[in-house]
Parts: C-alpha cells; structure tokens; sequence
C-alpha cells in the first residue's frame, strides 16, 4: 500500500505508563492566527517536503516516546535552535528535504561535541570510515569531525548520494546509520517494493529504529505549537564568520567580546583555539548577538583588531576578570605586560598573548569506554574541576570518544 500524507495523527494515551495523556489534535486547524511569533522551527517546516504515513506504529511510537520525556525533547530542541539557520541554508543549496536537519537530534542531540561507543563524533557521528571518504582531516590542532560547517557539507553530501542510490529517503537514512552495503544485503532477501516494506528487513534494531526517530521528530517539530514545546524565545543564532587567514581566538573576543568558553562551544574541532596555517578559508561560528554593527562585515572588525592585539581596560575590570575572559592565569598576564602593580586604570592598554600560546599547557584528550573525571584528572596531575571550567562542562558526565582540553598540572 502507498504512503499517504498526514492528515489527522492521534495522541491518544499509549500502553506504557510512562507516557503523558496527551489529547487529540486534528493538524487541519492549524493557522497562522494559531502560530505564536515566527521562529527557526517555521522556517525548517516550511521546507518538510517529505511524506509521513498517518498508520505507522513505529512513527506514533517514538513521538510518543520523545512527548513523555518533555525534560530532554526540551533540551534538545533548544540545543537545536542556534544551528537552524545555517544548517537549512545548506539544505537548501543542496536542495534536499529540510527534515535532513532532524538527523543531529537524534544523532548527537545537537551537542557538538558529542562521541559514541563506535567511534563516531560530533553533531552528524561521523565515523572515522566516512571522515577519511570526505577529506574530514584529523590533526593535532584541528579535528574536522567537529567542525560544524565541514560535517554538515560532508553529512548533505553522503546523504544525497545514498538517496541517489537507494531512490528512497527510509533506505538513505538506514544506510546513513547502518551502512549502505548491509542496506544492499538486507533488500536483496526481500520483494521492497514502496518504504511501508522497510521494517521487512533485516537490519539491526537500532537502525530499524532510526528511522521512525527521524520521522516522527520531524512531526514534533512541524507541529510544535500544539506539542507546546518549551523552547527559549531568546535564542541565538549562529553566524559563520570566515577567516581566510590564521587567525587566534584572542582576536574574536577582542573584536566582539564574545566570551572564550561560547568559542569553545561551537567551534571543538580548533582544539588549540586558532586557525592553523595551513587552513585557508575557514569559518568560524559565533552567536549573532556578539557582533553588533558588523552583523554583514564581521570579517572587518576582525582585520582591523588583528593588527591591534590589545585590550583597553574598562571601569570595573580587574587582572583577575581579564585574566578569566582570556583564560590564561593572572600571573601568565602580569608577566607579558611586565606590569609592576595589580592595579589598573580604566584605557590601559594590555596587550594578550594569543590563546594558542597560552594553551600550551594543555592537551587535547579523547575519552575512553570507561573513563571518568576524576580517572583523567589523575592521570594528568589536574582536578577534574579544573577540567570541567576550561571545556564548560555543565555536570561530570563525559562520553567515550568526547574530546577534552586536559591542563597540565594543577591550578
């Protein structure tokens, strides 16, 4: 039997008791009158372009799944909402189906810096495998499986050619996770004829089950209003500012004060925070809120503070607070500045190191299968509360295959 589109999706309470009593909605009543103010996941949906069947057990299954944890599908649509923006635009460039932007949801949670038990990392899991076929390059100052832009072009690119291959979105998303080669295997033991027969083969349950996650997040997602998702209305979009020269992560904070740990965030894969280089070209991710009048030309802002690395000080400042904006310690500072007295005056000019000198003290670490904090820290003579301020860890729970800035020696 064909797919037919959605017209009515029943919520009604399923067996586990786990899951919330939702009611039922008809996604007909939908209007722009019901719509609160325009947000990124409008603008994702206005892109669905591809057909959900209203009779899929699996498909109702996961939304139900995803609706009764409404803690983590908050957490991660809100996650998701800075990288909205760059990501369609990709899409749609290489036109193909906006719900290509659910993947990381399920993949990485859109957490960038997210590993897996298998070895993949960041916010598509690339593996090792896939990084080699797309030239995602893993060096020791720069790990393009955590650059966001680099494996959003790689992920579109390996989707839309294992679309191009299997004629069908269900066997590209399989093949995504799976395999394309066990995809093969697996169709030629059956008669597929249309994508109801997808769950006739035979393919890991994870990957059985990775499809419908897909799906019926992307449903979520279209009609989040009557799912009352609780996503910030203050979210942040991310800009990519390119960089056609080496560049430190010094310069972007003197140029639109955006704090060192934000940097951090959405751009892992610089593990010693600047562009080496050997890099041309090179983008980095920085919230539009920072960059002021330079909305459209950051890259001037950032010529002209390239050639002026140094920081006025403001009424307020301290060597302590400029030494945490810059996360180098007060010492380091007071020593490059040769400064005789802790006192500072409001216009003094300081000049700052780049981070990459001053990270020489750290090294770039990838967790093991059962490692903890505390294991790393010991190892490396640090605390694992130092560890957790210098990677803006929120809690002590780390992952295999996450990679961390590891101090030396304890501060």
């Amino acid at each position: 039997m064909r797919i037919t589109s959605l017209i009515v999706v029943s919520l009604m309470l399923p067996t586990p008791a786990a899951f919330a009593d939702i009611p039922v909605v008809s996604y007909p009543m939908l209007s722009s009158a019901s719509v609160r103010q325009q947000t990124p996941f409008d603008d994702l949906r206005a892109e669905f372009k591809l057909t959900i069947p209203d009779n899929d057990k699996q498909i109702e299954y996961w939304r139900k799944y995803y609706l009764a944890d409404r803690y983590h599908l908050n957490i991660v649509a809100n996650n998701m909402l800075p990288f909205i923006p760059i990501i369609l635009k990709k899409i749609k460039e290489k036109k193909l189906p906006a719900e290509l932007a659910i993947i990381p949801m399920v993949e990485s949670c859109y957490r960038v810096n997210e590993g897996s038990h298998k070895g993949a990392i960041g916010l598509w899991q690339i593996n090792a495998i896939t990084a080699v076929e797309f030239e995602l390059v893993d060096e020791w100052n720069y790990d393009a499986r955590l650059d966001v832009l680099a494996t959003t072009d790689a992920a579109l690119n390996y989707l839309k050619s294992l679309y191009q291959q299997f004629k069908s979105w269900p066997l590209a998303f399989a093949a995504y996770n799976v395999g394309p080669s066990r995809v093969k295997t697996a169709l030629k033991k059956i008669n597929y004829r249309y994508d109801s027969d997808f769950y006739k083969l035979d393919l890991p349950k994870e990957t059985l089950n990775f499809v419908p996650k897909i799906l019926a997040l992307s449903q979520i997602i279209k009609y989040h209003e009557f799912y009352d998702l609780d996503y910030s209305d203050h979210y942040d979009e991310l800009v990519a500012v390119k960089c056609s020269y080496p560049i430190d992560f010094r310069d972007f904070i003197l140029a639109f004060s955006v704090p060192l740990n934000i940097l951090k965030k959405y751009n892992p894969g610089f593990t010693m925070f600047m562009i080496p280089k050997n890099k041309k070209d090179c983008t980095i991710l920085i919230p539009r809120s920072y960059l002021g009048s330079y909305q459209y030309n950051p890259e001037n802002k950032l010529k002209y503070v390239n050639k002026t690395p140094v920081y006025a000080v403001q009424k307020g400042d301290s060597l302590t607070k400029i030494a945490a904006k810059f996360d180098m310690s007060v010492q380091y500072l007071i020593e490059h500045n040769q400064l005789k007295s802790n006192i500072l005056q409001p216009g003094q000019l300081l000049h700052i190191p780049p981070i990459s000198i001053t990270m020489k003290k750290y090294v770039a670490y990838k967790v093991k299968a059962g490692d903890t904090l505390y294991t790393i820290a010991r190892q490396h003579d640090t605390t694992a509360n130092h560890i957790m301020r210098v990677n803006n860890l929120k809690s002590s729970v780390i992952r295999a295959n996450q990679i961390l800035q590891i101090p030396q020696g304890k501060q």
